[in-house]
């Protein structure tokens, strides 16, 4: 009887654990404790979500504010993510990025920004810092990342 109660209880905690490790974005919604690092180069090509949802090949460029996430941490993977937009804030330092790719080597909780993003809240060679992802509507009309997809 101890036996089947404690697999009980490790498959409890188990299943908490496993929903807590996936976000669900909506507006307004926080991650106070987040990390942000960035990208560019090569990495900025095929972004996963015009690949993945919309079987397009889009290239970003480092001039566009975006973001890449890792999937696997949000409810729907890249269908929850994927263009979405976050207030990524350092201090009194603020961008906002749409989400277009995924990162699969970064961790829970963390953004990595293009180069134009980050370079808004740091210097490119502090390359890692603590920030506060903030989730947003996306602008309308956006200057810095390109047009919402068409369904």
């Amino acid at each position: 009887m101890k036996i089947s109660f404690s697999l009980l209880t490790i498959a409890a905690l188990f299943a908490a654990s496993t929903a807590d490790a996936q976000m669900t974005i909506r507006n307004g919604k926080s991650i106070n404790k987040g990390i942000s690092t960035w990208f560019d180069g090569s990495h900025l090509k095929g972004a996963a979500c015009y690949g993945r949802l919309m079987n397009r090949n889009v290239n970003a460029r480092d001039s566009w504010r975006i973001a890449a996430v890792n999937f696997k941490y949000f409810r729907g993977a890249d269908k929850g993510a994927c263009f979405k937009c976050a207030r990524v804030s350092r201090g009194k330092k603020s961008v906002d990025v749409r989400i277009i790719d995924g990162c699969r080597s970064c961790k829970s909780g963390q953004i990595d920004l293009t180069k134009s993003a980050f370079s808004r809240l740091a210097p490119l060679k502090e390359g890692r810092i603590g920030v506060k992802i903030t989730w947003i509507p996306c602008d309308k009309k956006p200057k810095y990342w390109p047009n919402s997809p068409k369904p």
